[in-house]
């Protein structure tokens, strides 16, 4: 397995919030670069090509909201060349609930292409109030969320400036950049559900 930190920046976040991608020895490896003002929340994953540079060079995708913010927590994840590659959705009610329809852990699907699609990765939150510290477990499907995970994001700080440091933890052979996309989202969420509870 291999440990990144993933690391929130909010500065001037009304225009956009950026996320940098590190490896345990601080060698930074991705940036989620938010675009100004964007009403999608558009986002381009760049991958550092050179190490030594403090600038990426290659851009991997771009993501946005797949409708009203406001409505839902579904995002499309596209190819520079604009092509549909992923869906990443959070359930409606969630999974593992305690009784019936409540207490439901927060779950998220990642589809190949459309949502509904064949599902690439199903994450589901450790405990039922994941906005403070996120925390949660990736799995190749819903059906084998019992088994052992592939990947696993845990919250580590919260600095002054209400920015996030997670630690995430990803098996050998897993698409990193993917999952990591999906931690990116699952922060924002986590920011929405905290803003709604002041």
């Amino acid at each position: 397995s291999e440990t990144y930190y993933l690391k929130e920046d909010r500065h001037l976040a009304w225009l956009g919030t950026n996320y940098e991608v590190s490896n345990k020895f601080g060698g930074r490896l991705l940036e989620f670069r938010g675009h100004w003002l964007s009403p999608r929340s558009k986002t381009t994953a760049w991958r550092y090509v050179d190490k030594r540079s403090r600038d990426p060079a290659e851009a991997l995708f771009t993501m946005r909201h797949a409708g009203l913010a406001v409505l839902t927590y579904a995002y499309r994840v596209y190819s520079p060349n604009g092509k549909l590659q992923f869906s990443i959705r959070k359930s409606w009610w969630g999974g593992r609930c305690r009784y019936l329809f409540f207490n439901c852990k927060p779950e998220w699907h990642i589809y190949r292409g459309w949502i509904g699609g064949e599902v690439a990765y199903y994450g589901i939150g450790e405990d039922e109030a994941e906005a403070d510290s996120p925390q949660f477990f990736f799995y190749p499907s819903k059906e084998e969320s019992r088994d052992e995970w592939i990947a696993f994001m845990d919250h580590r700080r919260r600095l002054e400036d209400n920015e996030d440091v997670y630690e995430v933890t990803i098996r050998e052979g897993e698409d990193a950049a993917l999952i990591m996309t999906a931690a990116t989202i699952i922060d924002r969420w986590a920011d929405v559900m905290r803003s709604r509870r002041r």
